[in-house]
């Protein structure tokens, strides 16, 4: 896959950002390096990316921290209404692991969208947002909305279960192979260097193509019978 641009707009440190990867310099740099002070920003980077694509983001899948999120109790009007609107989702509580509280502190929505070519080289969209009732700070937190457009067919997926399938036939790796290999989050290269011989070959081979290893062990196999 090809990143082409990001545009942040309230996810955990960052306000707004866009991040423009077919402009200079990006676009004449085949490596660069996210840097800056902690707590600007280069990990939400990452999370914007994930949470486009997947729908999360390493540092809250991997969180062993278990409870609930308190929310603002604050303007019980709207609340209660909310509740009259939404009496599923909104009474559904807010766990450490939801990837709805990475919307920054004091504001009424969040949206990160990725556009991007996949490896089967069709152009998409990735959206992925949440927003509090009536878009206010005070408002109950509302379920996530996560979206993704073909571009060259100008087809919409809104279910998890489509984003996810094509997702995978557009990258080649779900959201635990993309975290070990692609987008590697603190700790996680250790972890991937210290997997199983088969989990990794797994991994490998979805990144430079399968076929490549069976004829690499196809060979080995050919030669050492002939030697013996």
């Amino acid at each position: 896959m090809k990143l082409q641009k990001l545009t942040i707009h309230n996810i955990a440190s960052i306000e707004d950002a866009e991040i423009n990867f077919e402009s200079n310099p990006l676009a004449d740099s085949e490596v660069f390096l996210i840097t800056g002070k902690t707590g600007s920003g280069k990990s939400t980077i990452l999370d914007a990316i994930c949470l486009a694509l997947y729908g999360d983001t390493p540092r809250l899948d991997g969180t062993l921290m278990e409870g609930n999120i308190k929310e603002n109790d604050e303007n019980k009007a709207e609340e209660e209404k909310d509740k009259d609107d939404n009496p599923k989702e909104t009474n559904k509580k807010v766990t450490l692991k939801d990837p709805r509280q990475l919307m920054r502190k004091n504001t009424g929505e969040a949206f990160v969208i990725l556009n991007f070519i996949g490896s089967d080289g069709i152009h998409y969209e990735a959206c992925w947002s949440v927003v509090r009732a009536y878009k206010k700070v005070t408002g109950k937190l509302q379920p996530k909305s996560w979206k993704l457009k073909n571009l060259d067919t100008d087809y919409t997926y809104t279910s998890d279960k489509e984003i996810k399938n094509e997702i995978f036939k557009a990258i080649g790796l779900d959201f635990k192979q993309f975290c070990r290999t692609t987008l590697l989050a603190q700790g996680e290269f250790t972890i991937f260097l210290n997997s199983k011989d088969e989990d990794k070959a797994a991994i490998l081979e979805k990144i430079t193509g399968m076929d490549i290893y069976s004829k690499i062990g196809m060979k080995v196999y050919e030669v050492t019978s002939e030697k013996e």
